[in-house]
């Protein structure tokens, strides 16, 4: 009965901020590959890290291929720092920016709210109390769906991507971790 329950809680959720956000549906996908890039060019770095550690272990005699191998993936890995820095500018600035715009459209929707009361409702409420909600209240829900939310999306990411380069480095060991 709880599933039930947290399913439908879960859905009705998920419905309601999809509504508030579809006016950025394409501020978000432009976050969202900005989101996949970095998240991707940061767990590309090891490799190349091992590719560059794994030419110490080549013979001397095969300096001039040495020199080529490790100037390519110098190049490869300053390459990659720059394209998740870039990346990760681009995801952290837009999902800021949504956030910002859905604080603005429930502020309005919450100060129209607040106008259309009956005086009795001011008499109850002080002035300032429902200012200090309207201004900090959705400053948290700022907070919460642009940072948070973000920093949740790059985690996941990572996490299944991580199971990906797994995956294709080695199943044995992918099976072997995920079975422990």
């Amino acid at each position: 009965m709880g599933y039930f329950i947290y399913t439908r809680f879960l859905y009705f959720f998920l419905s309601l901020l999809f509504t508030i956000v579809k006016p950025d549906f394409y501020i978000i996908a432009i976050a969202m590959i900005g989101l996949v890039i970095s998240t991707s060019s940061g767990l590309a770095q090891p490799i190349y890290f091992g590719k560059l550690i794994g030419i110490s272990a080549m013979p001397d005699e095969e300096r001039d291929r040495k020199m080529r191998l490790l100037n390519r993936y110098s190049l490869t890995i300053l390459v990659l720092f720059l394209i998740s820095g870039i990346s990760s500018f681009i995801r952290g600035w837009l999902f800021t920016l949504i956030g910002e715009r859905l604080v603005w459209r429930i502020r309005q929707e919450l100060f129209q709210s607040i106008v259309k009361q009956d005086i009795k409702f001011f008499d109850e409420n002080k002035t300032g109390e429902l200012m200090n909600r309207l201004s900090s209240d959705t400053a948290k829900i700022q907070s919460c769906l642009s940072v948070n939310i973000s920093e949740g999306l790059r985690s996941s990411g990572q996490v299944l991507l991580s199971i990906v380069l797994l995956s294709v480095t080695s199943w044995k060991l992918t099976l072997a971790v995920s079975v422990s």
